[in-house]
This record gives C-alpha cells, sequence and structure tokens, in this order.
C-alpha cells in the first residue's frame, strides 16, 4: 500500500492540512481518473492521476466501500461523492 503523509485540524468549521504529520494508508486502484484512495476516521482521501488529492471530511465508511468496489470509480465519485463532502 502506498502511503500518503497528511494530519488534519478543524479551523473555522472547515478543513485544512496542519503541519503535524500523520500517515494514511492510500490504496492503489484501477481507474482512468483515481489514482490511489484512503480512508481514516471518516475522512476519505482521493488522489487523482492528473489533479491531486481531495479531502473529505464526514464520508460515511459505506461511500468509501462503494468507491472501493465501483466498477467506474470515477462515475461513482462524481453520483455519490463530489460536492456532498468538503
Amino acid at each position: 500500500m502506498a502511503k500518503r503523509v497528511f494530519s488534519f485540524a478543524e479551523h473555522a468549521g472547515g478543513w485544512f492540512i496542519s503541519s503535524a504529520l500523520k500517515v494514511m494508508s492510500m490504496i492503489p486502484v484501477n481507474s482512468s481518473a483515481i489514482a490511489a484512495i484512503g480512508y481514516e476516521n471518516g475522512v476519505l482521501a482521493v488522489t487523482f492521476h492528473n489533479t491531486g488529492t481531495y479531502y473529505h471530511p464526514g464520508v460515511p465508511y459505506e461511500i468509501f466501500l462503494g468507491l472501493l468496489h465501483a466498477g467506474s470509480k470515477g462515475v461513482f465519485y462524481n453520483q455519490h461523492i463530489r460536492g456532498r463532502y468538503r
């Protein structure tokens, strides 16, 4: 498994990456759009091939599993995650 280094801190109702380091395991996936996904403590991390990593707090574990097992991860992301979790 690939690893990403980051940490979350809450700031004014939103999330940002802080300077404290923590390791989240990232799972490489077979997708033309998405390179890897990770999940920890309700935060979904999605690394895209072209645009980097996006963090989505408040994502239910079932949504993470749906993305992990989706036939088209890009379609699943757009239908169930994009714009819903910030």
